[in-house]
């Protein structure tokens, strides 16, 4: 199954190649189009300036950029900030995967040498997206549930928070 699928992305690619430009996205009848889901991609889009609020320490501050890409399917954002009196930044890309009908999400930043992987639901009533991914704990190296709300106030702020379930060694 793998090798079929690695074929058929070589010959993708090598045809791509030759004849100098890809397929234009609306030629391609796999290609995924934007669904509703994906409408909150778009809300979430723009500059965003950031108070963070971290127990037992001031307010600091941070910018993030979100993007929609991808013909529509992903929000890209980037995040620079100071977090406990240190540089700290960060990329996401979130989206809404049509088969597990969730939406995803990847996170990486400049404090970590891992990847974290999450997925969750948007409540549209209460305006609110929860993801949940597995994440490292730092200080132990153990395994640690984490979950990340975005609430979407209006259209010119979201709350966002994240804390963890709980531990789990290995």
């Amino acid at each position: 199954m793998k090798l079929s699928t690695l074929f058929v992305s070589v010959v993708l690619l090598s045809a791509c190649h030759s004849t100098g430009s890809a397929p234009a996205p609306q030629d391609n009848p796999m290609a995924v189009k934007p669904g509703p889901e994906h409408g909150l991609l778009h809300k979430m889009a723009g500059k965003w300036d950031a108070e963070v609020h971290m127990q037992g320490s001031e307010p600091e501050h941070g910018l993030a950029v979100s993007r929609v890409a991808l013909d529509g399917l992903w929000l890209r954002t980037e995040y620079e900030g100071v977090m406990m009196a240190s540089t700290f930044t960060g990329n996401d890309v979130l989206g809404y995967d049509t088969f597990k009908k969730k939406y995803v999400g990847c996170w990486i930043d400049s404090w970590s040498s891992y990847m974290v992987v999450s997925e969750g639901s948007y409540d549209a009533a209460t305006k609110t997206l929860t993801m949940s991914g597995d994440s490292i704990d730092p200080m132990s190296g153990g395994v640690v549930r984490m979950v990340n709300v975005t609430k979407l106030v209006d259209d010119d702020h979201m709350v966002y928070f994240t804390y963890s379930e709980g531990f789990r060694n290995g």
